[in-house]
């Protein structure tokens, strides 16, 4: 059965994509774990649970080894920590981006094939 993508993203990729932003903002730029929680729409509890581990850490690994996504973790942590952006728009992005990137998410176990053909991010 085809799903969308987002569908995917949403339950498998967005916690880990989570905790590497609310880790970049709260050890580079020194925002508080309460702050960060708002700031992303999340409870400050899930964002000690990112920065502990407990959480996102399932694909956490395979994520961070690629360069283009540690990049794009330390510019949008900038653009949010900087209030130039709103953390949803990042998310969505972040979607557009990784469903474009064949071998990542052949890295995460992720088949093209189950995407639904007519994801209106195309």
């Amino acid at each position: 059965m085809a799903v969308p993508f987002c569908e995917v993203y949403a339950r498998t990729l967005l916690p880990a994509l989570k905790a590497m932003i609310a880790k970049e903002l709260v050890n580079v730029y020194g925002l508080t774990q309460w702050s960060v929680a708002k700031t992303l729409g999340m409870t400050q509890p899930l964002i000690n649970y990112y920065l502990s581990g407990r959480r996102g850490s399932k694909f956490l690994d395979i994520l961070s080894r690629s360069e283009e996504i540690r990049s794009y973790v330390k510019n949008a942590a900038a653009l949010i920590a900087k209030g130039e952006v709103d953390s949803g728009l990042i998310f969505c992005s972040l979607c557009i981006s990784l469903r474009s990137n064949k071998d990542l998410l052949k890295d995460l176990g992720i088949s093209k094939v189950h995407f639904h053909p007519k994801c209106s991010t195309q």
